[in-house]
């Protein structure tokens, strides 16, 4: 069952300041003399299971639908998760969030602040929440490396968590694309306690990815993939099982 905490407004203030001071001063550069380029585009992901963050929800046929548009570093999105068919019989968990992403690059490093709003159109026990993101990257030859640290700032606000990991991408000789990655997450004791019930904090879960952009066309692709989740703390095995499996498809359009 979901539970409430305690509001700490010091903590979501002293956050919002701090992020929203990060996008405004635009890290003290001259946007002036930036001509803006727009780019846009829209992917439908066909997948076996709803995993999120190391915790498994729907099995059987699941819809993710992903759009989003960039401009001057700012970039808007929409994700989507329809419960086509669920294999268990359970709450069809379908799920609207929407996205406000900022990006500035360094050379090889990027930092990138996000607020993040997640709302379940048909689930009276599961309320509407927000998080605020930060991301960093670093960039080498066919390496990234990156990490992001969430923090909710609505309904279950001061819940924590964080990941790390890197990605190594090939381009084949005809211009397709293979991804290898792992990621490390953890979590703080609030955000266990509302979302899988246990209470304490815990380093939670590896995740392993692989996937292949294959190009239909320069603006149209297809990407299999698959992802292996093992949750690292034993509480967190018996209440999300020891390794969960995913297998998707993604097809997308993007300009």
């Amino acid at each position: 069952m979901i539970e409430r905490f305690p509001k700490k407004p010091s903590i979501v203030r002293v956050s919002a300041l701090l992020f929203f001071m990060l996008v405004i001063q635009g890290f003290g550069e001259d946007e002036s003399e930036k001509q803006p380029t727009i780019t846009y585009g829209i992917e439908t992901d066909v997948i076996y299971q709803y995993i999120w963050r190391g915790i498994g929800y729907n099995r059987g046929l699941l819809a993710q639908p992903y759009a989003w548009i960039s401009t001057s570093d700012f970039t808007a999105s929409t994700w989507c998760n329809y419960t086509l068919f669920d294999a268990d019989d359970a709450v069809k968990q379908h799920e609207v969030d929407l996205i406000l992403q900022y990006d500035r690059t360094f050379g090889d490093f990027t930092i990138g602040p996000s607020i993040n709003i997640y709302s379940y159109p048909n689930e009276t026990r599961a309320p509407a929440t927000g998080e605020l993101a930060l991301n960093f990257g670093y960039s080498v030859n066919n390496w990234e490396f990156s990490t992001t640290h969430y923090i909710d700032f609505m309904e279950y606000r001061g819940a924590y968590f964080g990941e790390a990991g890197f990605e190594y991408s090939r381009t084949t000789t005809n211009e397709n694309v293979l991804h290898l990655g792992m990621n490390l997450g953890w979590a703080s004791e609030r955000f266990n306690k509302v979302y899988s019930g246990l209470s304490k904090a815990t380093l939670s879960n590896l995740v392993f990815s692989c996937s292949y952009e294959y190009g239909l066309t320069e603006s149209v692709y297809l990407q299999p993939y698959f992802d292996v989740y093992h949750n690292i703390n034993s509480s967190l095995q018996k209440i999300n099982h020891t390794n969960l499996f995913n297998i998707g498809l993604i097809i997308g359009f993007g300009v």
